[in-house]
């Protein structure tokens, strides 16, 4: 993979995306490829689609059906990177609820493994 272009937004998570890619090639002894877009996700995927590069994506975005585009884990990666929610104290939503419990139950099995 450090051969190839990593595909990086400009907003959302792709800043710190972005830091982490250059930080664990570099660590390698590679020097990386980036390009930045000011794109949302399913774009940067249709770009992946489109033979303009790869991208990193949450488990999550393998769900969407995009033909063409094949979806890895890195299984040789030690580290995890970090994810972050905001949300309003006043959501009573229950897929929030849901959503919350299941990041507290997967925190909890990181935690203690």
């Amino acid at each position: 993979m450090a051969a190839e272009t990593f595909l990086v937004r400009e907003g959302g998570a792709g800043p710190n995306l972005r830091d982490q890619i250059v930080r664990r090639l570099v660590e390698r002894g590679y020097t990386p490829r980036l390009r930045r877009s000011d794109v949302g996700r399913d774009t940067l995927l249709h770009m992946v689609e489109a033979e303009e590069g790869i991208t990193l994506t949450s488990g999550a975005a393998s769900f969407l059906p995009i033909p063409g585009v094949i979806f890895r884990q890195i299984v040789d990666e030690s580290e995890q990177i970090q994810f972050h929610a905001v949300w309003s104290p006043h959501n009573r939503n229950a897929a929030l609820k849901n959503l919350l419990d299941l990041a507290n139950a997967m925190g909890s099995a990181e935690s203690n493994p």
